[in-house]
């Protein structure tokens, strides 16, 4: 049986387009764009590589913070080191982190800003950066002629960490387009390239070389949050479980076309959906709420609040997308390409995981508290994988042939799947524990799972009796009430706390049933598929 295969590097792409305004120059320069947003009066630090200052020299020098470089080999004599982190911390000095290998890693693209992106993580978590903060990713070059591939590079770099945080380091045309793009969330500008001018949306800048005997930087934060530790903003909730004033549910209609009701209204969107598939429906922290679904062309699309789009991307047949809400804005949408592939799209980039999934099966995607990502799906080896910013993992556990898991961010960090394994059992996996339920499920039916506001989480399914069963932190309850067979549930977590539970009934119309109460939409739903909601 061929396997799941981790996605190698891709090919790297250089196209030109303008960067505005990038010049080498020296000085200071008072010509500024934009806005950090939190402003301040500038604090000063320094940045340094090979050279080691004490940290009390530091700190007796009155800097009050250090930008210090990782590069993926520990060993270099360049990275920072947990001991150094310790000595820092000790005296107060707050920390920045930039990766840079040979400083131009930049030129090459996607690929590399995967590679980069993941070393960095990895090297970050090993010396105890929280992981809700930001790297930057050092251009350290004239960009000019490269900055196609610079953009592609910072996407790739996106779809590890999450552009939240993401953060670039390098000359005011870097800055200018990348903020512009909504590519990065921090800045590290430096004068060099810049001709004098400033972009106000970098929260650091670098404004002299060479001090201290030629072995150190100088730069200001001008942001109280400049993507230092352990000060700066506090670590958002949990984007993923956090439950929406929005009580909406995504169904395809038994015309065909797309449908959504709930609290902010009812409505036939016109839009023809793929026989035999089902759209997710995640809401948005600004408000409303997005859908993806496949279309009847076969291609991807997402519509609501956030925008309608055809993403010109082909879905595998009789496969669904997942959409998740992102913790700094927009959105991520998995799926299963007409490649066979698992792909992401969406805010956070666009990507082939280069990962066979098992035919007919669907992934699911969740919002990680820490920022980014993490995706479950069935591999074509029938293996449980998860992937994303909280780690790529063959669980070895075996799932049932044509069913799909469902995944959730837990409040407190790292995430559990539900699924259906080869056993016919419902099981949970994940930071909230292993266990399997013991519970029998209908065959060719996957599970639905939701953080809860209070803790925990709730799991609902199509017992192998075609009822309705709820089990979890919630309570365990046998509903009694009779879904379509080979169709599956959806739940979500309610603001006011509890859970409420989207299904097709064995009448073929779309019910819900939870803590809000049972009722009946009348709403009569396609043969064989399941909504999406609340």
């Amino acid at each position: 049986m061929p396997l799941a295969i981790r996605r190698p590097r891709l090919p790297l792409l250089f196209l030109a387009a303008a960067f505005t305004g990038a010049a080498c120059g020296g000085g200071n320069g008072d010509e500024s764009t934009g806005s950090s947003g939190n402003a301040i009066s500038p604090i000063y630090g320094v940045d340094y590589s090979f050279a080691r200052p004490s940290p009390a020299s530091t700190r007796a020098s009155g800097y009050k913070f250090v930008a210090r470089y990782l590069s993926g080999d520990p060993g270099s004599g360049k990275d920072i080191s947990r001991a150094e982190v310790s000595s820092l911390l000790s005296e107060g000095i707050e920390i920045t982190l930039v990766f840079e290998s040979n400083g131009d890693e930049a030129m090459n693209g996607y690929g590399q800003g995967v590679s980069d992106a993941r070393a960095a993580a990895a090297e970050a978590a090993s010396i105890g950066q929280p992981t809700s903060r930001p790297i930057f990713f050092a251009i350290d070059f004239d960009p000019s002629g490269y900055e196609s591939a610079i953009t592609s590079y910072f996407e790739g770099v996106a779809s590890v960490l999450g552009v939240g945080r993401t953060g670039a380091y390098g000359g005011y045309g870097a800055m200018q387009t990348l903020f512009g793009a909504g590519k990065i969330t921090y800045g590290w500008q430096t004068y060099a390239w810049s001709g004098g001018a400033w972009d106000g949306r970098a929260q650091l800048r670098q404004i002299e070389n060479g001090i201290d005997g030629d072995e150190e930087d100088l730069d200001e934060a001008i942001a109280s949050d400049f993507g230092q530790w352990p000060g700066g903003a506090s670590p958002a909730p949990a984007p993923g479980p956090t439950p929406s004033t929005v009580v909406e549910t995504a169904f395809q209609a038994n015309t065909g076309d797309l449908w959504t009701t709930g609290s902010a209204g009812t409505t036939d969107w016109k839009l023809g959906m793929m026989a035999g598939t089902s759209p997710s429906l995640a809401a948005l922290p600004s408000g409303g709420f997005e859908v993806a679904f496949q279309a009847n062309t076969s291609d991807l699309w997402t519509a609501g609040n956030a925008g309608t789009k055809d993403w010109k991307l082909g879905m595998m047949a009789h496969t669904s997308p997942s959409i998740a809400a992102l913790r700094n804005g927009g959105f991520e949408v998995a799926f299963q390409a007409n490649t066979g592939d698992l792909w992401t799209a969406g805010d956070a980039g666009t990507s082939d995981w280069k990962l066979g999934m098992m035919a007919g099966t669907s992934p699911s995607i969740t919002a990680l508290s820490s920022g980014g990502f993490e995706v479950a799906f069935q591999a074509n080896t029938g293996d449980l994988w998860t992937v994303g910013d909280a780690g790529d993992k063959d669980w070895r556990l075996g799932m049932m042939d044509g069913t799909s898991p469902s995944i959730t961010a837990l409040p407190g960090g790292g995430f559990e799947v539900a699924f259906q394994a080869n056993t016919g059992d419902l099981w949970t996996v994940g930071d909230g524990g292993d266990k399997d339920w013991s519970l029998g499920m209908m065959a060719g039916t996957s599970p639905s799972i939701a953080a809860l506001s209070g803790g925990g989480f709730e799991v609902a399914f199509e017992a192998n009796t075609t009822d309705l069963w709820t089990v979890g932190s919630g309570g365990d309850k046998d509903w009694k009430l009779g879904m379509m067979t080979r169709t599956s549930p959806s739940i979500g977590a309610l603001a006011g706390g509890g859970f409420e539970v989207s299904f097709q009934a064995n009448t073929g119309d779309l019910w819900t049933a939870g803590s809000s109460g049972t009722g009946n939409h009348s709403l009569g739903m396609m043969a064989g598929t399941s909504p999406s909601g609340p």
